[in-house]
Parts: structure tokens; C-alpha cells; sequence
């Protein structure tokens, strides 16, 4: 498999129009691709945070449910629990 070939200064010139002659690389062409790169990395970067952002407070609310819950089942239990703690003691003996 042949390697492929590096552009020469030949190929790095300008069409008549002054447009860059295709594959050759400029240092404002590559200016420009790192602009537009880091602009996409950017936008991404943002819609990432937004989703990120909306699943913190999902879990928040997720979090907050479970406690409530459990709150919930603990007032539930203690009067259970009196009643059986009570029923379940020994009699105590009459003091003498």
C-alpha cells in the first residue's frame, strides 16, 4: 500500500481567484477549522450541561421522594410498635 503524499509548497499555492488551492493548509485556514471546532466543542459542551442540569434535578426530586417515604413509613410503624412493645412486656409484679 503506497503512503500517501505530503503536500509540496507547490500544492500550498493559490488559485487565481485567490482561493486556497484544495489540500493544502494555511495557518488562517487552520485558524478558522479551530474556530469552528471549538465552537462546535462549545455548543456541545453547553447541551451536555443543559441535560446534565435537568437530570441533577430529576435525581433531587427522585432523592426527596425516597425521604418522604421514609419519614412516612417510620410514623406509620411507631404506633405499631407501641402497641406491640406494650403487649409484649411482662406483666410487672405489684410493688410489695
Amino acid at each position: 500500500m503506497p503512503t500517501p503524499r505530503l503536500p509540496s509548497a507547490r500544492d500550498r499555492d493559490s488559485d487565481s481567484d485567490g482561493r486556497q488551492v484544495e489540500g493544502t493548509c494555511t495557518p488562517r485556514t487552520l485558524a478558522r477549522q479551530s474556530v469552528r471546532s471549538a465552537q462546535r466543542q462549545l455548543l456541545n459542551a453547553r447541551e451536555d450541561l443543559k441535560a446534565a442540569r435537568r437530570r441533577v434535578v430529576e435525581l433531587e426530586r427522585v432523592v426527596d421522594h425516597w425521604h418522604d417515604l421514609a419519614l412516612e413509613l417510620e410514623r406509620a410503624e411507631r404506633p405499631a410498635n407501641r402497641g406491640a412493645t406494650r403487649a409484649s412486656r411482662p406483666a410487672q409484679a405489684a410493688p410489695r
